[in-house]
């Protein structure tokens, strides 16, 4: 390993522990696998800290209150409205599927093509059909996704289906070795992690204007300069970036999300996204975000639980005083 990635040793033992037990993840049947992760993810409910357990709750119940308000709740959301017992079982959900989210991402070498075709459903098969057909023709392709459900998983279909890479921002891990393990692991499934994602924009534009395809998930303002609008009914912010990128680059745009649906069962879906010509910049993006929020609340619809951003600020109004920036 070369000095730039060195790290301490502490940092070069956290990266192999993470490499070793991703081996092992791959290694051992992945529905036992779900199933602890599930029932550590409800230890992990129990131990959180109270205020963490609130702020999920507040954002929870805020989007429960949206989707009804929308006319988008199913009968166990409805409930949930009006009944703090389902609501808390939806709450200690979310620490249930980001607990799954966690072992799918060490298993990641093992989603195949096969595998993705005995274990995912398309629910959106024609637009995802005819979106590809551009893709196989030399066409570009912006995914707009979510921290909901398997994360990783639509990019790894896209470049599975395409038979091309996907470029997209990718966090940066304060452990070089195990960023760097990460970015590996990325790369072997197809995926081109682009670094710092603040500085991301000029490698995406150039990817998309030579006909390539970008995945970014934008459901949650990390640099906190985000645009605002409105989310489940109440205002706050998203990355601005994925809007000018759209807009700049015209190509197609969709929004797109997988959720669990059994023990190693996911649906995915993908929802065109307009992308305005007229008026403004302004105008233009706010629109196009408007479009994005809406799309993004009919893909959480199904399955609120699986949306882990819930675990983070996303409303201003919703965070203790105490922690705000």
């Amino acid at each position: 390993m070369s000095g730039a990635i060195s790290g301490t040793p502490r940092q070069r033992l956290a990266a192999r522990l993470v490499a070793a037990a991703s081996a092992l993840a791959c290694a051992l049947p992945g529905g036992a696998l779900e199933r602890l992760a599930d029932l550590l993810g409800g230890a992990h409910y129990l131990v959180a800290r109270r205020a963490q357990r609130d702020l999920v709750r507040a954002n929870m119940r805020r989007v429960c209150e949206g989707l009804e308000a929308a006319g988008l709740a199913t009968p166990r959301v409805s409930v949930a409205v009006r009944d703090p017992r389902r609501l808390e079982d939806l709450v200690r959900g979310v620490y249930r599927h980001h607990a799954r989210y966690l072992v799918e991402l060490m298993r990641g070498p093992t989603m195949t093509p096969a595998w993705l075709a005995a274990h995912l459903v398309l629910e959106t098969p024609e637009t995802i059909d005819a979106a590809y057909a551009r893709v196989a023709d030399g066409g570009a392709l912006l995914a707009l996704g979510l921290h909901f459900g398997p994360v990783e998983m639509p990019a790894i279909y896209s470049a599975v289906r395409s038979g091309r890479r996907v470029a997209g921002p990718m966090e940066i891990v304060d452990n070089p070795p195990l960023q760097a393990w990460f970015t590996a692991q990325r790369e072997r499934l197809g995926v081109q992690a682009i670094m710092p994602p603040e500085t991301a924009g000029p490698e995406l534009r150039r990817v998309l204007r030579e006909g390539g395809l970008v995945g970014i998930v934008a459901d949650r303002d990390i640099a906190g300069s985000g645009r605002p609008t409105q989310l489940f009914g109440s205002p706050a912010r998203l990355s601005g970036g994925p809007a000018l990128l759209a807009l700049e680059s015209g190509v197609p745009t969709y929004a797109v999300a997988i959720r669990r649906i059994g023990w190693s069962r996911y649906a995915g879906r993908m929802e065109p996204l307009d992308v305005p010509t007229g008026g403004s910049l302004r105008q233009r993006v706010e629109a196009f975000m408007e479009g994005e929020a809406r799309a993004f609340e009919r893909l959480v619809a199904a399955a609120p639980e699986q949306w882990w951003a819930l675990l983070f600020p996303i409303w201003p109004d919703l965070v203790p005083p105490a922690t705000r920036a």
